[in-house]
C-alpha cells in the first residue's frame, strides 16, 4: 500500500509510546539477560545499540525515570545493590513466584 504521506496527532502519539516501550523492554532484557548489571556497564551497551540511542550514553536521571515507567508499565521493580559495585537487578516478583 504504501507510506503515508502524514501523520495524524494519534498515530504520532502511538510512536512516541511505541518507541518509549521499546525502549522500557530493552533495558528489562538487558538487566534480565545480565541478572546484575552496574550502570556503567547498561550504559555502554545502550549507546552501542544505535538503533534506540542514537550512539548516546544512557543518562543517569534518563535511567531513575525509566526505572519508575517500567514499575508503572511491566509492574517490575529494578533495585541497585548497597554495597560496590553497585548493579542493577530486577527483583522477583513474590506474588507469581516469579
Amino acid at each position: 500500500m504504501g507510506v503515508p504521506l502524514f501523520f495524524t496527532p494519534n498515530h504520532l502519539i502511538c510512536v512516541m509510546a511505541l518507541n518509549q516501550t521499546t525502549k522500557l523492554a530493552w533495558i528489562v532484557r538487558t538487566i534480565s539477560a545480565a541478572g546484575k548489571i552496574t550502570f556503567e556497564e547498561l550504559s555502554r551497551r545502550w549507546a552501542e545499540n544505535e538503533s534506540l540511542s542514537g550512539g548516546e550514553p544512557l543518562l543517569k536521571r534518563t535511567f531513575h525515570k525509566w526505572k519508575n515507567s517500567i514499575l508503572d508499565t511491566f509492574g517490575l521493580v529494578i533495585e541497585c545493590e548497597k554495597t560496590a559495585p553497585y548493579r542493577y537487578m530486577i527483583l522477583p516478583d513474590f506474588n507469581t513466584g516469579a
